[in-house]
């Protein structure tokens, strides 16, 4: 009988998993399985010889090894997703069709994208390592990352157009916030969301989006914006000077009585003021004065009877946010590739010191406050890597703990979405999505989400995440957990773990006897992206690099 499980969807669009049709993740796969069933079915119906597939995947292995072990992977294929999955011959194997694949939908574009492109959670198998001998897998999965954010990118900007065209631009404004979230170099996306705070009236937040993305560009890419970026950043200043806003209502009560005038005007009390060149900008209100402050005569003329006037003092602004982005190019200091690059879920920063880094599937996320840096390292900051330079991954900041008190804890999160009110496990600073409301007991033990922070669906998606959680009890950062044969891993989040020697964790003042003896299945769940760097400062006590590990 050739059938296939209905319903199957294998994600590959974030970290890899392939999901029954409740929605949760199907047990029995290793690595490499996911990674041969991505690979098939990616690469369509086409037949693929078992030479070729072998080397791709066991490319350290001789031949007759190799081609065992992909014998035993199409068996856990066939088993956990039916043997209607997949064709397998004598020499060749080729993908039916019958597993549906997230990155076929982007790809052939159509009625299952949406137009914030919600099914993109990440680039292709995202944080996902198939394995030793596997590098010719790595530089396939690399073209189709590639090929893929450009193909969201595509739809996103055919997408961002029509919502343009139909005068949506709040819809245009997500769509190109959305498409910075993909890629943040791509600039058209920067300057949809310009134009779309532009047409909305918030000029002044559109040159503080400007003004941020700029000293990006300088400080991680060395790069300057388009030229057609700075036209219309001069159109939005030019409109900025031409129509100010309007000033705030006042009470119809006669004003009090004005102090003298005096030559510098005193700063509004609303709002903290940041400084964007040569233009104060309110933090969270469009620029406004005073209703009792004076304005100087020679100000009001300008703006009144002269809008050359107002875009020759644009003009101005412009050259110096150009000039500070340009010297932060040229001038700043030369970065070159860490090596080896650091695993996923290490704590990272420069050897000279500056901000502590997040570094997870191939972006920097940025600790905002020592708050939820002892958070989210389980009060362990000794265990910070310091690097001599910062990979060229692209950087966003986490939330706070200030804000969020989830964040870098050990709780359950629900989305505000009213479709999809997902659970996440958050586990130090990564989140991962709970299939089903038998994980959902299995971690916290019980089921009732009124009891679940409750957060916004776009901050829980622009953060990291990790594959979906497994119903194992939720283990604090920090935690040691140990096999039958006494491997020791150090856990970062739920799922992902450093591993960790006698030696490495003496620095720590730590010991292998303090490690929670777990099962096979858990510790294997636990993913070891790294290794467990030496405490910094060391441990002040008494060193106990070669205590026995107690056995059980």
């Amino acid at each position: 009988m050739n059938c296939c499980k209905r319903g199957l969807l294998l994600r590959t669009l974030g970290h890899p998993v392939l999901t029954g049709p409740p929605g949760g993740p199907l047990a029995g796969l290793r690595r490499k399985d996911l990674a041969l069933l991505a690979y098939l079915c990616v690469e369509g119906p086409r037949p693929h010889s078992r030479a070729r597939l072998a080397a791709l995947l066991w490319g350290e292995s001789r031949e007759a090894k190799a081609r065992h072990s992909l014998t035993q992977a199409l068996g856990r294929v066939v088993r956990a997703a039916g043997s209607g999955a997949v064709v397998v011959e004598r020499d060749a194997v080729r993908s039916t069709g019958a597993v549906a694949c997230d990155a076929e939908w982007l790809l052939a574009g159509g009625e299952r994208l949406d137009p914030l492109l919600t099914l993109y959670e990440g680039p292709f198998l995202e944080g996902f390592e198939a394995g030793f001998g596997s590098e010719e897998f790595g530089e396939w999965a690399d073209g189709q990352r590639a090929e893929l954010r450009n193909a969201a990118l595509r739809w996103l900007e055919r997408t961002g157009e029509a919502a343009e065209a139909a005068g949506d631009w709040a819809l245009a404004l997500r769509i190109g916030e959305r498409g910075t979230q993909v890629d943040p170099v791509h600039e058209e996306a920067h300057r949809r969301a310009l134009r779309a705070l532009l047409e909305t009236g918030e000029r002044n937040r559109a040159l503080r989006h400007y003004q941020d993305f700029a000293r990006w560009l300088a400080d991680d890419v060395g790069g300057e914006p388009d030229p057609e970026t700075l036209a219309l950043v001069e159109r939005i200043g030019a409109a900025t000077a031409a129509s100010p806003p309007p000033p705030p209502r006042i009470s119809p009560r006669p004003p009090p009585a004005l102090p003298p005038p005096v030559l510098a005007e005193p700063p509004v009390a609303e709002a903290p003021i940041t400084v964007v060149g040569a233009v104060e900008v309110a933090a969270d209100a469009p620029p406004r004065r005073a209703a009792s402050a004076p304005v100087s005569s020679i100000g009001a003329r300008a703006v009144a009877h002269s809008s050359c006037v107002g875009s020759w003092l644009f003009a101005g602004v412009l050259t110096v946010m150009l000039m500070q982005t340009t010297l932060l190019g040229r001038f700043g200091p030369a970065r070159q590739p860490a090596i080896p690059l650091p695993g996923h879920g290490e704590a990272i920063r420069l050897e000279k010191g500056g901000p502590v880094y997040l570094a997870y599937a191939e972006t920097l996320w940025r600790y905002p406050d020592a708050a939820t840096l002892d958070r989210c390292l389980g009060g362990w900051r000794q265990r910070i890597r310091r690097v001599r330079a910062l990979p060229p991954w692209p950087r966003r900041t986490l939330a706070s703990v200030t804000k969020h008190p989830w964040q870098g804890g050990m709780a359950a999160v629900v989305t505000d979405h009213p479709q999809d009110p997902t659970q996440h496990v958050a586990m130090g600073c990564v989140l991962a999505p709970i299939p089903d409301t038998l994980t959902f007991r299995a971690i916290f033990g019980h089921t009732d989400w009124s009891r679940s922070y409750e957060e916004a669906d776009s901050l829980l998606r622009a953060g990291p995440r990790t594959t979906e959680a497994e119903p194992y009890p939720v283990r604090t950062t920090g935690t040691l957990i140990r096999d039958a044969q006494d491997r020791v891993k150090w856990i970062v989040y739920h799922g992902g773990a450093l591993t960790a020697s006698p030696e490495v964790l003496a620095t720590y003042c730590r010991s292998p006897a303090e490690a929670v003896p777990v099962p096979s299945a858990e510790f294997a769940y636990y993913e070891a992206y790294a290794t467990l760097p030496p405490a910094d400062p060391p441990c002040p006590g008494e060193p106990r690099a070669h205590a026995k590990p107690r056995r059980r």
